[in-house]
């Protein structure tokens, strides 16, 4: 049964402060986490617990000049497509076992301590933040690299206790391409490659503005013969031996012959289960994802059942917007507890205007 926190004058006068300065310092302070969940996607309340992704799969069409006293033609209305789910809800919790409380303990009675209890006793609560922070970043990702994210048992990258939940954020197939060679072959040409992506999307009325792969991805793409070849070209470099470019040399030229610029992402999440932390990129390796802006969505999220019936016992912050803290303590074994929970989601929209290459080929689709 929950029970008031051990160290209450503490919580009370500290607590709100520290979850707003932690969620300041979030995309705000060199040396914390940056999260492109915050700054690729914008934050939607949804009061039923429900998200909806509409995709519109028609382009912007030019308007007839016609004759005075002439009727003007009517334009065919965009189709509408849709996907949907349920807001699922997130957390974490951790708590301060007896040998920590005594050190807390210990430093109460000597007085004097406040700062080194403080950080002491809501260190866990920054960790239960950043953990809603992580699994959000670990779905955005996952999602702009494969269409798809899940959260299950039997998902190495993932640790959730409950019910497997799968979302599919409706990427259409046609726009889900396969390399030619395989980026790991030195002869392959993985600029024609983009150039079909490109293509593509023009057909489709679409212009392409940022390009996002993972770092093995790119180290084979920039260790290309053709890349090698353009990068050379545009650098205006003579000689048999070509170096091999950097992201900003090769940014360059894209730049200027293709209109768009790459961003590598190398992000690890650490996961934890059954008390072992494994690093997993969320990224899928060999995905190179086109976007023609990088708001590529929204951070659905709802009201916590707990916040309309809040236990008397707990103590709560909201922190960013969306995530309810909370502290309390419970006996055998004493234990003082922080935890963090949200309804939220990311969710990709505009999916038609989303196109993932595979650069490891048709083999491993």
């Amino acid at each position: 049964m929950a029970q008031n926190s051990l160290f209450k004058q503490y919580v009370d006068k500290w607590m709100e402060g520290l979850v707003l300065s932690v969620s300041n310092k979030i995309n705000g302070k060199d040396g914390e986490p940056m999260y492109l969940h915050l700054k690729w996607l914008t934050k939607k309340f949804s009061p039923t617990l429900k998200w909806e992704a509409i995709s519109g799969n028609g382009a912007t069409v030019a308007a007839d000049v016609v004759t005075l006293d002439s009727t003007i033609p009517l334009k065919l209305r965009d189709r509408l497509s849709k996907v949907s789910g349920d807001v699922p809800k997130i957390g974490m919790k951790k708590y301060l076992n007896e040998s920590q409380l005594q050190d807390i303990n210990i430093m109460n009675a000597i007085g004097g301590r406040e700062t080194e209890i403080v950080a002491q006793l809501f260190d866990d609560l920054k960790a239960c933040i950043y953990g809603v922070h992580e699994r959000l970043e670990y779905m955005l990702l996952e999602a702009l690299s494969t269409g798809v994210t899940t959260i299950s048992n039997e998902n190495p990258g993932q640790n959730n206790e409950g019910k497997g939940i799968r979302i599919n954020y409706g990427i259409p197939a046609e726009n889900q391409i396969d390399a030619t060679n395989p980026w790991s072959n030195v002869a392959s040409k993985p600029l024609d490659d983009i150039q079909a992506v490109l293509d593509k999307a023009s057909e489709n009325g679409n212009v392409i503005t940022s390009v996002k792969m993972d770092l093995v991805t790119f180290n084979q793409f920039k260790a290309t013969t053709q890349v090698k070849e353009q990068y050379a070209f545009f650098a205006g470099f003579t000689g048999d031996k070509i170096p091999t470019p950097s992201i900003a040399k090769v940014n360059e030229f894209l730049l200027q012959d293709y209109g768009f610029t790459i961003e590598i992402i190398n992000r690890s999440v650490n996961i934890e289960r059954n008390g072992k932390r494994t690093a997993v990129k969320p990224w899928n390796e060999g995905s190179v994802t086109f976007l023609t802006n990088t708001k590529v969505g929204s951070l659905v999220w709802g009201n916590l059942a707990e916040e309309s019936h809040p236990v008397k016992e707990i103590d709560y912050a909201k922190a960013s917007t969306f995530i309810l803290t909370s502290k309390w303590s419970s006996t055998e074994p004493l234990q003082e507890w922080s935890r963090s929970m949200a309804n939220v989601i990311p969710v990709l929209e505009n999916v038609d205007s989303i196109y993932i290459l595979n650069a490891k080929g048709a083999q491993t689709s």
